[in-house]
């Protein structure tokens, strides 16, 4: 008959884990939670030992049944080795525990739906759970099976993750992440429930005995023997936590005062603070000095930098592929890595890969505001900097980016980032902008060395072009201006003269009519000059001296 409470107890128990399992990985779905899935899968664990230590039963009575003594040995020590199987596991669980605190603690906000249907789920499986774990150690009792007393201190672990898991829910529902405190908690008594169990198993698989779940004080006592202790040091020992006991009540009220003052914070010059209680904010911007809150968990009181100046890289993801940040020239790779270029380019307005990245310097003006309401700046900046950057970019042609200087991108990107964040309303003040790198890719560089080469020759001719039509526009105007100028030197001095002639003969005339005289006079000379003219003559008159030399100066015309 004990034989088949044994088995029926197992039995039950198997089927109480799988009921917890679906159970558990239906609240894990419909809450959303990391822990509660985690449990669900820890769960499945423990459904694994119990079907193990289910086939360990079988193998004893199968044992028990031959009814020889060697075969109770063996159903013995396989009992024990099943026992210490399961104190290891148990012993593993912290491992996995802190894990999932350290888990939790690095994300910065945890999405948990429908919390208050998870409470009452993890209600029932924590009162499932201390049932079995009962029910399971006292038919281990009654039958002398070590294997379901291993097994009911397994469901026990599973108990104290369980209550882990309600207290993260609880905290989680009224504003308070305690997983880390109670993380720490279950750790503990996992850690000596587990090594009760393994202290235990190796004391009946080495003694012989039938199995004796051992005592705290018993363990503290076996393991003295091999510690290298004399009899006046376990005295002084024994003395000391006597004498500790004695005071239990004066330790207890310093260690409680001792908790009040760690709500003690000292905020530096140049920090401000928020104080909270739960996880509610009641004061901000804290003044320099010393301020109290509540302990942790009940409050806090957060430090932030009041003039927090930082910088972030924007644009292109730098690989190998990339010249360093200082560097003139641009980096070339023939090589065989050519292939593997991982490097992060943007597109032109021509659709030329380019890579890109600028340093943002920024200071936060608010801290206060920017903790409250912005969970990464550094982020925000990047993905505000990241698009300014990739629309200048796209909407320039790659001989436009390199016309232009790295000045000019890095002052635009200052301007649109800061009327960026100001559309925004976000507390934060962009200081300085700085393009680092733009380059080509790597493996390209010949041929985008070739079309810039190009396109400089071709600037070139441009310019020449236009000082030559510089210089040679204002020669062909002074020339034109020169010719137009003589034309109308030459018009003018035509007209100038025929109008001389015209009032020169126009006097003559009206002399000849007022002197008909000097007219006829003229015409005569005229004449004279014209029937003597280049012919020799002599002059005679009395008044003449025929020596005189200057009459017969035969070099001298008569005209």
């Amino acid at each position: 008959m004990a034989l088949d409470r044994r088995i029926q107890t197992s039995a039950f128990a198997i089927g109480v884990d799988l009921f917890l399992t679906i159970l558990r990985i239906s609240l894990a779905s419909i809450t959303a939670s990391l822990a509660l899935l985690a449990d669900a899968f820890h769960s499945v664990t423990d459904l694994m030992v119990s079907v193990a230590l289910m086939i360990g039963i079988l193998f004893r009575i199968h044992q028990e049944k031959k009814g020889t003594e060697k075969g109770e040995v063996r159903a013995r020590y396989l009992d024990s080795a099943i026992a210490i199987a399961v104190a290891l596991l148990i012993l593993y669980l912290p491992f996995e525990i802190l894990a999932q605190s350290r888990e939790q603690l690095g994300q910065n906000s945890i999405d948990v739906k429908n919390i208050w249907i998870a409470i009452p789920g993890m209600l029932v499986i924590i009162s499932c759970l201390l049932f079995i774990a009962r029910l399971k150690r006292w038919v281990g009792q009654q039958t002398g099976t070590l294997t379901l007393e291993a097994d009911g201190h397994h469901s026990l672990v599973d108990l104290y993750t369980s209550i882990a898991v309600l207290c993260s829910l609880v905290g989680m529902a009224i504003g308070i992440n305690i997983d880390p405190y109670v993380a720490l908690i279950i750790v503990i008594m996992i850690i000596l429930s587990g090594s009760q169990l393994l202290l235990s198993g190796l004391r009946q698989l080495f003694v012989g005995d039938e199995y004796r779940e051992l005592s705290l004080r018993e363990i503290l006592v076996m393991l003295t023997r091999y510690l290298p202790f004399s009899s006046v040091g376990l005295s002084s020992c024994k003395r000391f936590m006597t004498s500790l006991w004695q005071k239990r009540y004066h330790l207890s009220a310093t260690l409680v005062a001792g908790y009040f003052c760690t709500g003690l914070t000292t905020i530096p010059i140049g920090y401000t603070g928020i104080k909270y209680r739960l996880s509610d904010p009641i004061e901000t911007h804290l003044a320099p000095g010393l301020h109290y809150a509540l302990p942790a968990p009940l409050g806090s009181i957060k430090r932030l930098i009041t003039s927090d100046i930082r910088s972030v890289t924007v644009g292109s993801k730098p690989a190998s592929q990339v010249r360093a940040v200082g560097a003139n020239l641009w980096l070339e790779n023939r090589g065989r890595n050519s292939r593997n270029d991982d490097t992060s380019y943007v597109l032109t307005g021509d659709e030329t890969l380019l890579f890109v990245d600028a340093t943002v310097m920024y200071r936060i003006d608010d801290p206060v505001a920017a903790y409250q309401q912005i969970n990464d700046t550094d982020s925000l900046v990047s993905l505000f900097a990241n698009n300014i950057l990739g629309q200048q970019i796209a909407q320039n042609r790659y001989e436009d980016i390199n016309e232009e200087s790295s000045l000019n991108l890095s002052q635009n990107l200052h301007t649109e980032l800061n009327k960026r964040l100001q559309q925004t309303n976000v507390p934060i003040t962009i200081l300085n902008t700085n393009i680092n790198r733009i380059q080509p890719p790597a493996t390209l560089v010949s041929k985008y060395r070739n079309v810039l080469n190009a396109y400089q020759l071709s600037q070139d001719l441009v310019n020449q072009s236009i000082a030559s039509r510089l210089y040679d526009l204002p020669i062909a105007r002074a020339e034109q201006t020169l010719r137009l100028g003589k034309i109308a030197a030459e018009s003018s001095e035509r007209h100038l003269s025929a109008h001389g002639e015209v009032l020169q003969a126009t006097e003559r005339a009206q002399a000849y009519i007022d002197n008909p005289e000097s007219y006829a006079f003229e015409l005569w000379w005229n004449t004279v000059l014209e029937s003597l003219g280049g012919k020799a003559f002599s002059v005679v008159h009395p008044d003449i001296d025929n020596k005189d030399l200057r009459i017969w100066d035969l070099t001298t015309s008569v005209n």
